[in-house]
């Protein structure tokens, strides 16, 4: 009995997973992990399951980190530049970095 490949669709996700993982390898090689945590305190807070949702932005020596905290989805993002504006768009998170336009998308 001969081997059968397998199906169809199968094949579809696997490459898209292949290459999913390969952009996210490659975009971390461009990406320098900072030390934020190292420069900042914090008072010691009671207990509370509570959290807010939602993000937000905090200013660093060399730019910004990008804080964004959905139930499921957790992450912080650097951002590196010396003029660093947020551009009002409701529907969108986007930035102006140097005099060109940042897009972040989840």
């Amino acid at each position: 009995m001969l081997p059968t490949s397998p199906p169809r669709p199968m094949k579809k996700m696997a490459a898209r997973l292949v290459l999913t993982s390969a952009l996210l390898f490659s975009a971390n090689l461009f990406v320098r992990p900072t030390n934020v945590w190292s420069r900042t305190t914090y008072p010691v807070a009671p207990a509370s399951p509570q959290q807010e949702e939602g993000w937000t932005t905090i200013k660093t020596d060399d730019g910004i980190v990008f804080v964004w905290n959905v139930r499921g989805l957790y992450f912080t993002l650097s951002v590196k530049g010396k003029e660093i504006k947020p551009i009002d768009d409701p529907d969108h998170i986007f930035f102006s970095v140097d005099g060109k336009v940042l897009q972040i998308q989840t």
